[in-house]
């Protein structure tokens, strides 16, 4: 872990000395889709390339508030080259809170981030179903349940349940 702590410039060499290459992330939105900008530092380059195979990832996922325990979050990624400094994706939602993460997967699969934003699109916007419930009857004998129901048994000498025990 210090060897990666190391390498992303976040603990000093063994000389003692801070790394003084910086990096930097940023994004800008645009109708329907965010673009974002990276400059990484050579160490982080030098382990992407090593661990991921010179592929970065730019991900763009939306944050539940804690009042939206119940929303299913969205995640949109693009694989993206290391040489690569600019990169454009669709927005998953037009409201809420959004974080763009750049990053990699190291060889187990596992999403290692190199830098992140967090994205404000105002409050978020929730959209009710027009039918809240959406297996309502409104006739028993015509629901569609029981229409392929009848239309599955309709030559069938067993039967179904209900001819148990009758």
């Amino acid at each position: 872990m210090r060897r990666l702590l190391r390498l992303l410039g976040f603990l000093k060499n063994e000389q003692g000395e801070v790394l003084a290459n910086r990096s930097w992330f940023s994004c800008s939105l645009h109708p329907g889709f965010i673009s974002c900008k990276w400059l990484l530092k050579t160490e982080a380059l030098t382990l992407v390339k090593q661990e991921a195979d010179s592929q970065l990832i730019l991900r763009i996922r939306d944050i539940p508030s804690s009042s939206d325990s119940d929303v299913i979050t969205t995640v949109i990624a693009t694989e993206i080259n290391m040489y690569k400094n600019e990169a454009m994706i669709s927005l998953p939602t037009n409201s809420g809170m959004l974080l763009a993460e750049l990053g990699f997967k190291d060889r187990d699969g596992i999403f290692i981030v190199l830098e992140y934003k967090a994205i404000d699109l105002g409050p978020r916007i929730l959209m009710e179903p027009v039918q809240p419930d959406w297996f309502s009857v409104e006739d028993r004998d015509t629901s569609i349940h029981q229409k392929m129901y009848e239309l599955s048994t309709k030559y069938s000498l067993i039967g179904g349940s209900e001819k148990i025990g009758s």
